[in-house]
């Protein structure tokens, strides 16, 4: 493996050393990843000697485009259409770089996130961090506490439900404050005020995440903006039902009513009937729910499955024939 160290924030010789290096190793795909990387990876490729083969430049978009700062817009204007290719792992956001950015539809691929079932099955033995007690109902929200996971919509939801009702179940906020730790702060004072702390758990992110799938009830992922949600991925591997919003690529990987709940992003009274909808269900009708959700990361999200459909961009990119 060869590592091309930056230097400091800002390091505009790596355009130059990684077009050095391209030479040298004879590469004839270069896909680079988030917007600083296709940067330094167009005008590596660009740029390129006369007499030498130029590697082919595909360009990966990992997130929607609204939102994002304003320099990675301008990257992705400028770099996406004079590339040979761009890769999205999620539908929606493929349909918008052709609409909004100009990439031509024959150089737009939508490949989904896969999962290495083998490798999160058996991290899934694993001991858990958390105390999971097998009286009451587990549900988690997973990821950093930050304002599009719609942490204060589940808990504007969770007050509307009568508390002899949720006080079987225990909710999980799993995740850190990362840069918003405003936000944090309001979602712990909404607990407090909610009075929901004899429900409402936050716990720092850990890396026995997969154990910790194992024994939950359900997932809830009520994003305002998702692009490919690998926590999904993650929980339909560990057979969990989930409720998750109608973002991004979500419609695609679930099926409402079959392998989970499907919700408005932002519709507490839409969030509020899925979750008593979901515990009130019986332990079977949610294990027939988790069971048909593994099928289908079976069946489409295989890491080895993945990896094949990009082995056959890089073949069609490298060979001039998208």
């Amino acid at each position: 493996m060869s590592v091309l160290a930056k230097r400091g924030r800002i390091d505009l010789t790596i355009p130059i050393r990684l077009r050095h290096w391209l030479l040298r190793e004879g590469i004839d795909v270069l896909h680079a990843f988030l917007p600083a990387s296709c940067l330094y990876g167009y005008l590596a490729t660009r740029r390129w000697p006369r007499h030498g083969h130029r590697p082919a430049l595909i360009a990966a978009e990992r997130s929607e485009l609204r939102g994002a700062p304003r320099w990675e817009r301008v990257i992705k204007r400028w770099v996406y259409p004079r590339s040979d290719a761009v890769t999205a792992n999620a539908g929606p956001v493929a349909l918008e770089i052709e609409r909004r950015l100009g990439v031509l539809p024959g150089r737009t691929y939508y490949v989904p996130n896969g999962i290495d079932l083998e490798d999160w099955d058996r991290r899934g033995l694993e001991d858990t961090p958390l105390e999971l007690s097998r009286e009451l109902l587990h549900l988690a929200l997973v990821g950093g506490l930050r304002r599009h996971k719609n942490h204060l919509v589940l808990l504007d939801a969770l007050s509307r439900i009568p508390l002899e009702e949720r006080g079987s179940w225990r909710i999980w906020f799993i995740g850190d404050a990362t840069s918003e730790r405003e936000h944090a702060e309001r979602i712990r004072w909404a607990i407090a005020r909610n009075d929901l702390a004899s429900v409402v758990r936050i716990v720092s992110a850990t890396p026995h995440i997969a154990s910790v799938m194992r024994r939950l009830s359900a997932l809830c992922l009520p994003s305002s903006a998702e692009g490919f949600p690998n926590v999904l991925l993650e929980a339909m591997a560990s057979r969990l039902p989930v409720i998750a919003s109608r973002v991004g690529d979500i419609p695609n990987i679930i099926e409402d009513g079959v392998a989970g709940i499907l919700v408005q992003p932002g519709d507490v009274d839409g969030l509020t009937h899925a979750l008593r909808r979901l515990f009130r269900s019986t332990e079977a009708e949610r294990a027939a729910m988790g069971s048909r959700a593994r099928a289908v990361v079976e069946e489409r999200y295989r890491m080895q499955d993945v990896a094949q459909r990009y082995a056959r961009i890089y073949s069609s990119v490298a060979t001039g024939r998208p």
